[in-house]
């Protein structure tokens, strides 16, 4: 079973520290009906209760920093990490380590409002003999966007990540590619029939010249961004932040289609 992962950029989380308790970490991982960032062309939603299965089971769910499991923050085995749904969304609550590299790395970042991305990964409910519950979720199109709303899936993991600025890589890994000879949109359609072959849709034959061209394409785009050449308004940090982000989408992106 693959995962899935989504990500939402958050209301800011609370952080407590009381004598004796440490340090809390409070806030939603899901709204429900609260649209995802855009993800290739298609956005995802959460209908209230989705999660009621792995809470009923009380299945291992764990907390990390930008799904790392190196820094694990806290487990619902261990009772360091509360997940409980309400008539607002996934509310959590973590109890990290008492660390200097966890203050350093998630308090401190999340106090600044720099870290204040919160994504998770689940799956769709599988039955005894593996197969994916066909009415896990529902597919529409609004004002010419594919949007997937899920009603029962599978939580494993919480993560805290950094806002990934998707609107503007984007733009950005959409000129490049128009530059390179690429076409973005047609990727779009192919990775989203792709994502979508657990609920009927099929690949087309076109769609895998698509891949495979963007492949290429992508391979020789990496050696470019990874030599170090500086981006536009390079002594802005804002600037090198969106470049790293671009390149780790990139990276990603050249993986997923190579799994296709």
């Amino acid at each position: 079973m693959k995962h899935r992962r989504n990500r939402f950029d958050m209301k800011p989380h609370k952080i407590t520290r009381e004598a004796g308790e440490g340090t809390k970490i409070e806030g939603y991982a899901v709204l429900w009906d609260h649209l995802s960032v855009d993800m290739w062309g298609w956005k995802e939603e959460f209908a209230s209760g989705a999660f009621s299965e792995t809470i009923r089971k009380k299945s291992r769910v764990i907390s990390t920093l930008e799904h790392n499991n190196s820094f694990l923050l806290g487990s619902t085995d261990t009772g360091n990490l509360l997940i409980r749904q309400d008539s607002e969304g996934l509310f959590t609550r973590t109890l990290p380590p008492d660390t200097q590299t966890i203050r350093d790395l998630v308090i401190t970042p999340m106090e600044r409002g720099d870290l204040r991305g919160m994504s998770f990964t689940f799956s769709p409910p599988i039955d005894s003999k593996g197969r994916i519950d066909e009415n896990w979720a529902e597919m529409r199109i609004v004002d010419g966007v594919n949007i997937r709303r899920v009603k029962r899936a599978i939580l494993y993991e919480t993560s805290y990540v950094a806002d990934p600025a998707y609107p503007d890589t984007t733009a950005e890994l959409r000129s490049l590619f128009t530059e390179q000879g690429g076409d973005f949109d047609a990727l779009e359609r192919a990775l989203f029939r792709a994502r979508h072959r657990d609920q009927g849709l099929e690949l087309l034959t076109d769609d895998h010249v698509v891949v495979n061209r963007s492949i290429e394409l992508l391979q020789d785009l990496l050696p470019t961004l990874e030599s170090g050449r500086k981006p536009e308004g390079s002594d802005d940090p804002a600037a090198l932040g969106r470049q790293a982000t671009l390149r780790q989408r990139l990276t990603l992106l050249t993986l997923e289609l190579t799994d296709i």
